[in-house]
Protein backbone atom coordinates (compact mmCIF):
# COMPACT_ATOMS: atom_id res chain seq x y z
CA UNK A 1 0.00 0.00 0.00
CA UNK A 2 1.14 3.55 -0.71
CA UNK A 3 -0.58 5.15 2.26
CA UNK A 4 0.35 4.63 5.88
CA UNK A 5 -2.31 6.95 7.32
CA UNK A 6 -6.07 6.73 6.67
CA UNK A 7 -8.48 9.11 8.37
CA UNK A 8 -12.29 9.24 8.42
CA UNK A 9 -14.02 12.56 9.00
CA UNK A 10 -17.68 13.55 9.04
CA UNK A 11 -20.61 14.71 11.11
CA UNK A 12 -22.07 12.69 13.98
CA UNK A 13 -23.66 9.41 12.87
CA UNK A 14 -22.13 9.48 9.38
CA UNK A 15 -20.48 6.10 9.94
CA UNK A 16 -16.88 7.04 10.68
CA UNK A 17 -16.32 4.48 13.42
CA UNK A 18 -18.04 1.68 11.51
CA UNK A 19 -16.08 2.39 8.33
CA UNK A 20 -12.79 2.65 10.20
CA UNK A 21 -13.43 -0.64 11.99
CA UNK A 22 -14.47 -2.42 8.79
CA UNK A 23 -11.42 -1.15 6.92
CA UNK A 24 -9.11 -2.20 9.75
CA UNK A 25 -10.56 -5.72 9.65
CA UNK A 26 -10.32 -5.91 5.85
CA UNK A 27 -6.69 -4.83 5.89
CA UNK A 28 -5.70 -7.41 8.46
CA UNK A 29 -7.64 -10.17 6.69
CA UNK A 30 -5.57 -9.33 3.60
CA UNK A 31 -2.32 -9.63 5.56
CA UNK A 32 -1.77 -5.89 5.87
CA UNK A 33 -0.55 -4.97 9.33
CA UNK A 34 -3.05 -2.33 10.46
CA UNK A 35 -4.01 -0.63 13.70
CA UNK A 36 -7.11 1.48 14.36
CA UNK A 37 -7.72 4.40 16.70
CA UNK A 38 -11.14 5.92 17.31
CA UNK A 39 -11.84 9.48 18.45
CA UNK A 40 -12.57 8.19 21.92
CA UNK A 41 -11.15 4.70 21.78
CA UNK A 42 -13.44 1.80 22.64
CA UNK A 43 -10.80 0.89 25.22
CA UNK A 44 -10.29 4.32 26.79
CA UNK A 45 -7.05 3.19 28.43
CA UNK A 46 -5.36 3.20 25.00
CA UNK A 47 -3.76 6.52 24.15
CA UNK A 48 -4.52 7.93 20.71
CA UNK A 49 -1.18 9.01 19.16
CA UNK A 50 -2.81 11.85 17.20
CA UNK A 51 -4.90 13.35 20.00
CA UNK A 52 -4.11 15.39 23.11
CA UNK A 53 -7.60 15.41 24.57
CA UNK A 54 -7.81 13.40 27.81
CA UNK A 55 -4.22 14.59 28.30
CA UNK A 56 -2.77 17.12 30.75
CA UNK A 57 -0.46 19.45 28.82
CA UNK A 58 2.12 21.37 30.86
CA UNK A 59 5.27 23.39 30.46
CA UNK A 60 8.35 22.07 32.25
CA UNK A 61 7.93 24.79 34.88
CA UNK A 62 4.30 23.79 35.51
CA UNK A 63 5.18 20.10 35.69
CA UNK A 64 7.96 20.72 38.20
CA UNK A 65 5.65 22.94 40.28
CA UNK A 66 3.10 20.11 40.47
CA UNK A 67 5.82 17.77 41.69
CA UNK A 68 7.09 20.31 44.21
CA UNK A 69 3.59 20.78 45.63
CA UNK A 70 2.76 17.06 45.62
CA UNK A 71 6.14 15.41 46.12
CA UNK A 72 4.50 12.25 47.42
CA UNK A 73 3.47 11.52 43.79
CA UNK A 74 6.78 12.45 42.16
CA UNK A 75 7.71 8.90 41.14
CA UNK A 76 4.31 8.29 39.55
CA UNK A 77 4.33 11.60 37.68
CA UNK A 78 7.84 11.17 36.33
CA UNK A 79 7.05 7.62 35.21
CA UNK A 80 3.87 8.65 33.40
CA UNK A 81 4.97 11.88 31.72
CA UNK A 82 5.85 12.00 28.01
CA UNK A 83 7.61 15.00 26.50
CA UNK A 84 6.78 16.24 23.01
CA UNK A 85 8.81 19.23 21.83
CA UNK A 86 8.98 20.66 25.34
CA UNK A 87 5.37 19.90 26.35
CA UNK A 88 5.02 17.64 29.37
CA UNK A 89 2.02 15.40 28.74
CA UNK A 90 0.26 12.91 31.01
CA UNK A 91 -2.56 10.77 29.58
CA UNK A 92 -5.20 10.84 32.33
CA UNK A 93 -6.25 7.16 32.11
CA UNK A 94 -2.62 6.33 32.94
CA UNK A 95 -3.18 7.76 36.42
CA UNK A 96 -6.78 6.63 36.92
CA UNK A 97 -5.82 4.71 40.07
CA UNK A 98 -4.71 8.03 41.61
CA UNK A 99 -7.83 10.25 41.78
CA UNK A 100 -5.90 13.00 43.54
CA UNK A 101 -3.41 13.21 40.64
CA UNK A 102 -6.26 13.35 38.12
CA UNK A 103 -7.81 16.19 40.09
CA UNK A 104 -4.64 18.24 40.41
CA UNK A 105 -3.91 17.87 36.68
CA UNK A 106 -7.45 18.88 35.71
CA UNK A 107 -6.63 22.50 34.93
CA UNK A 108 -4.14 21.37 32.27
CA UNK A 109 -6.37 18.90 30.42
CA UNK A 110 -6.62 19.70 26.69
CA UNK A 111 -10.38 19.41 26.35
CA UNK A 112 -13.56 21.48 26.58
CA UNK A 113 -11.77 24.78 26.02
CA UNK A 114 -9.54 24.24 29.04
CA UNK A 115 -6.43 25.40 27.20
CA UNK A 116 -5.75 28.50 25.15
CA UNK A 117 -5.64 27.89 21.41
CA UNK A 118 -1.87 28.32 21.08
CA UNK A 119 -1.11 25.75 23.77
CA UNK A 120 -3.70 23.28 22.49
CA UNK A 121 -2.46 23.46 18.91
CA UNK A 122 1.27 23.51 19.73
CA UNK A 123 0.81 20.43 21.90
CA UNK A 124 -1.29 18.67 19.26
CA UNK A 125 1.19 19.50 16.50
CA UNK A 126 4.06 18.23 18.66
CA UNK A 127 2.15 15.02 19.41
CA UNK A 128 1.33 14.36 15.76
CA UNK A 129 4.92 15.15 14.71
CA UNK A 130 6.16 12.53 17.17
CA UNK A 131 3.61 10.05 15.80
CA UNK A 132 4.75 10.59 12.20
CA UNK A 133 8.40 10.10 13.17
CA UNK A 134 7.51 6.83 14.89
CA UNK A 135 5.17 5.65 12.11
CA UNK A 136 7.89 6.07 9.48
CA UNK A 137 9.94 3.42 11.31
CA UNK A 138 7.03 0.94 11.37
CA UNK A 139 5.40 -1.25 8.73
CA UNK A 140 1.91 -0.62 10.10
CA UNK A 141 -0.98 1.12 8.38
CA UNK A 142 -2.77 3.50 10.77
CA UNK A 143 -6.53 3.98 10.57
CA UNK A 144 -8.08 6.91 12.48
CA UNK A 145 -11.25 8.91 12.83
CA UNK A 146 -11.45 12.66 13.42
CA UNK A 147 -7.76 13.59 13.47
CA UNK A 148 -7.91 16.80 11.43
CA UNK A 149 -11.47 18.17 11.27
CA UNK A 150 -13.62 17.41 14.28
CA UNK A 151 -10.78 17.28 16.78
CA UNK A 152 -9.51 20.73 15.83
CA UNK A 153 -12.64 22.54 14.71
CA UNK A 154 -14.87 21.33 17.51
CA UNK A 155 -12.36 22.44 20.12
CA UNK A 156 -11.42 25.78 18.55
CA UNK A 157 -14.91 26.85 17.49
CA UNK A 158 -16.18 26.43 21.03
CA UNK A 159 -13.29 28.40 22.55
CA UNK A 160 -13.84 31.27 20.08
CA UNK A 161 -10.34 32.77 20.39
CA UNK A 162 -9.38 32.34 16.73
CA UNK A 163 -11.18 33.07 13.49
CA UNK A 164 -12.16 30.82 10.60
CA UNK A 165 -8.98 31.42 8.62
CA UNK A 166 -6.80 30.61 11.61
CA UNK A 167 -8.68 27.35 12.15
CA UNK A 168 -8.22 26.41 8.50
CA UNK A 169 -4.53 27.28 8.68
CA UNK A 170 -4.10 25.00 11.70
CA UNK A 171 -5.79 22.11 9.88
CA UNK A 172 -3.63 22.56 6.79
CA UNK A 173 -0.52 22.66 9.00
CA UNK A 174 -1.50 19.34 10.60
CA UNK A 175 -2.11 17.84 7.15
CA UNK A 176 1.34 18.96 6.02
CA UNK A 177 2.95 17.23 9.03
CA UNK A 178 1.12 14.01 8.11
CA UNK A 179 2.15 14.17 4.45
CA UNK A 180 5.23 11.88 4.72
CA UNK A 181 2.74 9.07 5.46
CA UNK A 182 0.94 9.74 2.16
CA UNK A 183 -2.44 10.32 3.89
CA UNK A 184 -5.80 9.24 2.50
CA UNK A 185 -8.74 11.25 3.87
CA UNK A 186 -12.33 10.02 3.63
CA UNK A 187 -14.96 12.67 4.29
CA UNK A 188 -18.36 11.09 4.98
CA UNK A 189 -21.08 13.56 4.14
CA UNK A 190 -24.92 13.36 4.25
CA UNK A 191 -27.09 14.95 1.57
CA UNK A 192 -29.19 16.64 4.25
CA UNK A 193 -27.30 17.74 7.37
CA UNK A 194 -30.37 18.57 9.43
CA UNK A 195 -32.00 15.25 8.61
CA UNK A 196 -28.79 13.47 9.61
CA UNK A 197 -28.68 15.18 13.01
CA UNK A 198 -32.36 14.40 13.60
CA UNK A 199 -31.70 10.78 12.69
CA UNK A 200 -28.84 10.56 15.19
CA UNK A 201 -31.02 12.20 17.84
CA UNK A 202 -33.67 9.51 17.36
CA UNK A 203 -31.09 6.70 17.48
CA UNK A 204 -29.06 7.87 20.47
CA UNK A 205 -31.65 8.02 23.20
CA UNK A 206 -30.99 7.41 26.85
CA UNK A 207 -32.27 4.29 28.57
CA UNK A 208 -32.11 6.09 31.91
CA UNK A 209 -32.78 9.83 31.80
CA UNK A 210 -32.19 10.12 35.53
CA UNK A 211 -28.54 9.18 34.96
CA UNK A 212 -27.82 10.82 31.61
CA UNK A 213 -29.83 12.72 28.98
CA UNK A 214 -30.50 11.88 25.36
CA UNK A 215 -27.57 12.61 23.01
CA UNK A 216 -29.17 15.68 21.45
CA UNK A 217 -29.88 17.30 24.82
CA UNK A 218 -26.38 16.48 26.03
CA UNK A 219 -24.96 18.15 22.89
CA UNK A 220 -27.03 21.29 23.52
CA UNK A 221 -25.69 21.51 27.08
CA UNK A 222 -22.15 20.75 25.89
CA UNK A 223 -22.31 23.69 23.47
CA UNK A 224 -24.25 25.96 25.82
CA UNK A 225 -21.50 25.71 28.45
CA UNK A 226 -18.75 26.79 26.04
CA UNK A 227 -17.47 30.26 25.16
CA UNK A 228 -19.26 29.92 21.80
CA UNK A 229 -22.46 29.00 23.62
CA UNK A 230 -22.31 32.03 25.88
CA UNK A 231 -21.47 34.46 23.07
CA UNK A 232 -24.19 33.12 20.77
CA UNK A 233 -26.67 32.52 23.61
CA UNK A 234 -27.18 28.88 22.73
CA UNK A 235 -30.35 27.60 24.34
CA UNK A 236 -31.82 24.81 22.20
CA UNK A 237 -31.63 22.47 19.25
CA UNK A 238 -31.97 25.15 16.58
CA UNK A 239 -28.87 26.88 17.95
CA UNK A 240 -27.06 23.53 17.88
CA UNK A 241 -27.98 23.10 14.19
CA UNK A 242 -26.58 26.55 13.41
CA UNK A 243 -23.32 25.46 15.02
CA UNK A 244 -23.22 22.20 13.03
CA UNK A 245 -23.94 24.06 9.79
CA UNK A 246 -21.14 26.55 10.45
CA UNK A 247 -18.69 23.80 11.36
CA UNK A 248 -19.61 21.76 8.29
CA UNK A 249 -19.11 24.82 6.08
CA UNK A 250 -15.55 25.25 7.39
CA UNK A 251 -14.89 21.52 6.98
CA UNK A 252 -15.92 21.65 3.33
CA UNK A 253 -13.66 24.63 2.67
CA UNK A 254 -10.75 22.83 4.33
CA UNK A 255 -11.46 19.63 2.44
CA UNK A 256 -11.19 21.54 -0.82
CA UNK A 257 -7.74 22.83 0.17
CA UNK A 258 -6.26 19.51 1.31
CA UNK A 259 -3.39 18.36 -0.88
CA UNK A 260 -3.50 14.75 0.31
CA UNK A 261 -5.41 12.01 -1.47
CA UNK A 262 -9.03 12.50 -0.49
CA UNK A 263 -12.47 11.12 -1.14
CA UNK A 264 -15.80 12.73 -0.36
CA UNK A 265 -18.44 10.05 0.14
CA UNK A 266 -22.13 10.95 0.17
CA UNK A 267 -23.32 8.41 2.72
CA UNK A 268 -26.98 8.55 1.64
CA UNK A 269 -26.14 7.41 -1.89
CA UNK A 270 -24.63 4.00 -1.03
CA UNK A 271 -25.66 1.18 1.23
CA UNK A 272 -23.22 0.05 3.91
CA UNK A 273 -21.62 -2.75 1.87
CA UNK A 274 -21.20 -0.59 -1.24
CA UNK A 275 -19.63 2.14 0.85
CA UNK A 276 -17.08 -0.17 2.42
CA UNK A 277 -16.22 -1.80 -0.92
CA UNK A 278 -15.69 1.66 -2.40
CA UNK A 279 -13.43 2.69 0.49
CA UNK A 280 -11.32 -0.44 0.20
CA UNK A 281 -11.03 0.00 -3.59
CA UNK A 282 -9.40 3.40 -3.08
CA UNK A 283 -6.42 1.83 -1.31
Amino acid sequence: MNTRFINFEGIHGSGKSACAWNLYNNLNMNNINAVVFFEYHMDSTIENPCDVRMTAVMTEKEFEAVIQNYSIYEEVLRNKVKIYNGWYCIFLPDVKEFPIIKALLGQYVADNGNLETDRFMLALISRITAFVEQALTSDQVYVFENVIFQQILNELMRTMDCDEQQMMDYILEVEQILRPLNPLIFYLYPDDLKEQINKVALERVSDNNELYPDWIDWMVEYLKNSVYGRIHQVSGREDLMIYFEKRTSIEEKCFGKLLSNKEKIYVDRMDYDEENEYIYSKL
